[in-house]
């Protein structure tokens, strides 16, 4: 799960790349075929919401904790100090979400609360960071 959380990190505050193509995070394809199907009926929003608007306010949390994240001043050695506080797994479907709760770094200027990371999904033994929201 940590991989996925660097990767992430790296991405988004390192390496400043466009938010519409990072590997790091669920793609388009990804959220259709896997996160929707294994969370419908769960007791999620996406059970009393249609499934455009849902994909629509997913798309507008992850831009805003994309802005919000992206002005984080990281190295890629303060990944080393990395903790991930994690809330609880729990299996959907063929998945297992790892609630992610709080998220440290330690850097030069002092430590890093990271709380926009609010989930990643665990799939035959991949990670992959699913839900961010600011």
């Amino acid at each position: 799960m940590n991989e996925a959380v660097i990767n992430m990190l790296d991405e988004v505050c390192i390496q400043k790349k466009n938010h519409s193509n990072l590997k790091s995070i669920l793609s388009q394809k990804e959220k259709d075929f896997i996160l929707y199907p294994n969370i419908y009926g769960s007791g999620t929003s996406l059970d009393v919401t249609p499934l455009e608007d849902y994909d629509k306010l997913i798309h507008s949390f992850e831009n805003l904790a994309i802005q919000k994240l992206s002005n984080l001043k990281i190295k890629k050695s303060d990944f080393k100090s990395l903790k991930i506080f994690t809330k609880s797994v729990k299996p959907y479907g063929k998945a297992n979400f790892h609630k992610v709760g709080l998220i440290t770094l330690k850097t030069e200027g002092g430590e890093i609360e990271i709380t926009e990371i609010k989930s990643v999904i665990e799939l035959n033994g991949r990670f992959k960071v699913a839900i961010i929201s600011p």
